[in-house]
Parts: structure tokens; C-alpha cells; sequence
């Protein structure tokens, strides 16, 4: 078996942790091989070192591996398995302390080949970050009177299994640092859940992330996101959009009975908005109509206990949304006052011409 510039077969003993050997490198300096297992969920994996410098141990993690050396050399190159990794691959160097940075990766097709960016720098690699936990979120936003509350629901998982035990936070922006809604640790399953009552409508950044007291400040701890718009109260209802796009100027116009708002993105990418409608405003909604930048769309639609909920899909730019409901109290309304309108005229000229008969 190959990897990088070595082939040998692992049924000559040479999987034994921390085997050396020696061999001369072009430019005369002699390159000790290290061939390591390590386990990850459960799974045992090898690891080659290439280097001219001479290490002491190394350790492993579910995401990193830690290299102890006694002598750094000028360079160095580990070969990881790519079905180890799910994320991308960080490094930290012995004299980048309390640092972290990308580094120089070659690959085939089952392994790569990691080593610092810039070798004429010195020293070598002592922790590689070779996967994270990943976190998805979600949101619900019941339409009621204000008040209203907000389900924040998500997942954790590692390897496409669910990580127990995760610290996670969860938090809200709107400009600035973020604002602490509560710290949650996943269940069994992977999963958190955590209710909030925002102060007002508005638009809000709601953000969850986990915590890795292991990784360095340089590397971003998993998270996730996603923009909650929210209306002002209408017939002491609230409407709501949950999406990965960023919205703005949500409205309701209740004279054309629709629901407006913006949509944007980063092009190349692809974007969602669900729209909740009470279910007390409309009883039924299989007329809708969602319209993008003007023309119709198709769209899919569920429910929970109050709520009609409106998934559309679309590729990122900015879009002009407007949703436009079949049935609306302000319509009945309408149609209702117009009657006793014409009713109450009607009965007045009734009276003034038996008045004047």
C-alpha cells in the first residue's frame, strides 16, 4: 500500500504504534517513518509521520491528534485516512503558541497528505484537528397573540452519529455581541431544545453553537444560524418567517390580503423561508399563493397545533416574496360592514318614503 511518497504492506509488521524507519531523502537527511493506530468511534485507523526530526508519542482523540517530540526536525508530513475526517483540517504548530492555522494538504483518493504551509518556518506540527462535531437547527415560531414564544429545536451529531452530552448556546442578535437565551446539553439522541419569548417583533439572529473548550480561539466552534422575522400584531395575531436568508421589510397588507417581505443571500448557495399563519386568522389556506420576484411558485405546507407553515426554496440572491391568503378576517370584516352598510341605507330610504307618502 501507498501513501504519499511510501509503500509498504502492513502484513510485514509494520503496524506496529510508533514503528520507525529510516530512510534517506533526497537531500541526504534520513526521514523517520512512524506508523500509529488510533481509534475513532469505534473505528481503528493508521497514521503515517514523515519527518527528520524524532517523536516521542502521539495520542489521539474522536478529532485530533496530539505529537510529542523530542526533536522537531525541518519538516514533516502526516497521511490520514479521509474516511476519518468529516471537516476541514487544522493545524497548530510548536512555535505558533496558542495559535492555529490551515495547512498545506495534498490528497488521493482515500488519504490525505497534511504539512505545514510554510516548512522554512521550523518546528513541527503538535495537534491536528482532523473533525468537529457538526450542529443543525431549527425553528418554530407559533402564531399567537403576543407573547408569542419560539421553539428552538437542533441536533448534534459527529460522523453522522448523535454526540450526547454537547454543551450547546443558544443566543439572539440584532446588531452587536450576541444575547444569551440559555446553555443546553444534548440528550442521548443528539438533540436540544430550548423556548424563548422574544421582547418584541422584529427581526432577530438566532444562533446556537457548540461549546469545544478543546479547540483553539483560532478555530470557530460549530455553529449554526438562522434570521426569525416577526410582524407586528394584527388581530392580536403575529406572523412569522424562519429562514437561512437574511429578510427584511417583512409587511401584511391587509387590503390585498398578502404577506411581503425580501429575501437575500450569497449567490451560489441555497436558501429557504418558512412563513407561519395562525390557524385562527385562516381556517383554511389550500387556495394560497406564494409569488417569487413575481412569478407563482410551488411550495409545501404543513401544520402544528396553531400554525399553517409555508416552506419555499430558492437559489440565493434578493428575492421579493409575497404570500398572498385566500382567506383573511379583514376581508369578512370588510364584506360584513359593507352589508350592514347597504342594509342600514336601504332600511333610512324605506322610512323617508313612508315618511313623505
Amino acid at each position: 500500500m501507498c501513501l504519499g511518497s511510501f509503500c509498504f504492506d502492513f502484513g510485514l509488521g509494520l503496524n506496529v504504534a510508533g514503528f520507525v524507519l529510516d530512510i534517506n531523502s533526497a537531500d541526504g537527511l534520513t526521514v523517520n517513518r512512524y506508523v500509529y493506530d488510533i481509534d475513532v468511534i469505534g473505528s481503528s485507523y493508521k497514521i503515517v509521520v514523515e519527518t527528520d526530526g524524532v517523536i516521542s508519542s502521539l495520542s489521539s482523540t474522536n478529532y485530533s491528534l496530539s505529537i510529542a517530540w523530542e526533536d522537531y526536525g525541518t519538516s514533516e508530513n502526516i497521511t490520514m485516512p479521509k474516511t476519518m475526517n468529516n471537516t476541514s483540517i487544522k493545524i497548530a504548530l510548536n512555535w505558533w503558541i496558542g495559535g492555529a492555522g490551515t495547512p498545506q494538504i495534498g490528497e488521493n483518493d482515500t488519504h490525505y497528505f497534511v504539512s505545514p504551509m510554510n516548512d522554512s518556518m521550523g518546528g513541527g506540527i503538535v495537534f491536528v484537528w482532523f473533525g468537529e462535531p457538526q450542529i443543525e437547527m431549527d425553528l418554530s415560531a407559533p402564531t399567537i397573540a403576543l407573547g408569542y414564544y419560539v421553539n428552538i429545536t437542533g441536533r448534534v451529531t459527529y460522523k453522522e452519529l448523535p454526540k450526547s452530552s454537547e454543551y450547546v448556546y443558544v443566543g439572539w442578535i440584532i446588531g452587536g455581541p450576541p444575547n444569551d437565551i440559555s446553555y443546553g446539553v444534548t440528550s442521548s439522541d443528539g438533540t436540544f431544545s430550548v423556548s424563548w419569548i422574544p421582547s418584541a417583533t422584529g427581526t432577530f439572529y438566532i444562533v446556537t453553537q457548540i461549546k469545544c473548550y478543546w479547540l483553539f480561539d483560532e478555530i470557530p466552534e460549530p455553529s449554526s444560524s438562522a434570521c426569525l422575522s416577526i410582524s407586528p400584531s394584527f388581530e392580536e395575531q403575529v406572523f412569522s418567517v424562519v429562514s437561512n436568508s437574511t429578510i427584511s421589510s417583512l409587511a401584511l397588507n391587509s387590503t390585498a390580503y398578502a404577506l411581503s417581505f425580501s429575501a437575500s443571500g450569497p449567490t451560489g448557495t441555497n436558501g429557504y423561508a418558512k412563513v407561519f399563519i395562525s390557524k385562527e386568522l385562516v381556517t383554511s389556506i389550500s387556495d394560497l399563493r406564494v409569488y417569487v420576484d413575481g412569478n407563482l411558485t410551488e411550495y409545501t405546507l404543513t401544520s402544528n397545533n396553531n400554525s399553517w407553515v409555508v416552506r419555499i426554496t430558492y437559489s440565493h440572491s434578493t428575492h421579493d416574496v409575497h404570500v398572498v391568503i385566500p382567506e383573511f378576517p379583514s376581508a369578512t370584516i370588510l364584506t360584513a360592514f359593507m352589508a350592514l352598510t347597504i342594509l342600514a341605507v336601504a332600511l333610512t330610504k324605506k322610512n323617508r318614503s313612508r315618511r313623505f307618502s
